[in-house]
């Protein structure tokens, strides 16, 4: 994936699941939400602190999260879409992007950069620096996948057409969405998920691009390794 493909991509393909995923996950919140007595400290509930384990999504006791470092995202994003590590992503075709988003990224540079200690906030451009490594994996992984199906890593046997997919709800196409979310965060997809990634391929059909098949594999591995639950630990 080069910087000219990805200037070029409609915004309009990642902010219609942005927010439908975003819809589906207050739908979520709402109904996970404990009742009065549910959790703490006391008897109420069976599970640790309070909380039914038999709740998929059990709250956490701390709720304290922490971003990805540049090496940490680099090796996740490796290991999640089964890509080298040491060069699925390099800037210019010579630069790793953890040396190069190492500083934006909560790493150090001691020796060449003076940088002793990593930053204690997020800077303006860090945002920028997950979404272009995500990006790179997820462009290699959509396009090798398209291009050996049958051997596929995540996107197997897509139901496609002259770049198009023939029936976005088929089981191929939600399958390999659960792969992703299961490789990815290690859950499987809400109904409500899947159904705003089928959206997504509508949204990106009616721009004709003239490949949406390939345009969705790479958007729904983005906008699922782009989010919180994913660059957050």
């Amino acid at each position: 994936m080069d910087l000219d493909s990805i200037a070029r991509r409609p915004a309009v393909w990642l902010g219609v699941l942005s927010l439908s995923l975003a819809a589906v996950a207050c739908e979520d919140d709402d109904a996970r939400a404990p009742t009065s007595g549910s959790t703490g400290s006391g008897s109420a509930g069976s599970g640790v602190g309070g909380v039914d384990p038999g709740d998929p999504f059990p709250v956490s006791a701390k709720a304290s999260v922490r971003m990805k470092t540049a090496t940490q995202l680099e090796r996740d994003l490796a290991a999640v879409l089964s890509l080298d590590p040491d060069t699925f992503c390099m800037e210019l075709g010579a630069f790793s992007c953890a040396d190069v988003h190492g500083i934006r990224l909560s790493e150090t540079d001691a020796y060449e950069g003076g940088f002793y200690e990593p930053l204690t906030e997020t800077i303006i451009s860090s945002p920028a620096a997950v979404d272009r490594m995500v990006l790179i994996g997820c462009g290699a992984r959509a396009e090798q996948d398209l291009a050996s199906p049958g051997s596929a890593t995540i996107f197997n046997d897509l139901p496609i057409a002259g770049g198009a997919l023939t029936d976005p709800a088929a089981p191929a196409v939600d399958a390999a969405v659960s792969t992703l979310y299961r490789r990815g965060l290690l859950r499987d997809p809400t109904a409500g998920e899947l159904q705003a990634h089928r959206d997504l391929y509508t949204a990106i059909a009616a721009s004709g691009t003239p490949e949406p098949a390939l345009e969705w594999a790479k958007s729904s591995c983005f906008v699922t390794l782009s989010t919180l639950e994913f660059v957050f630990y």
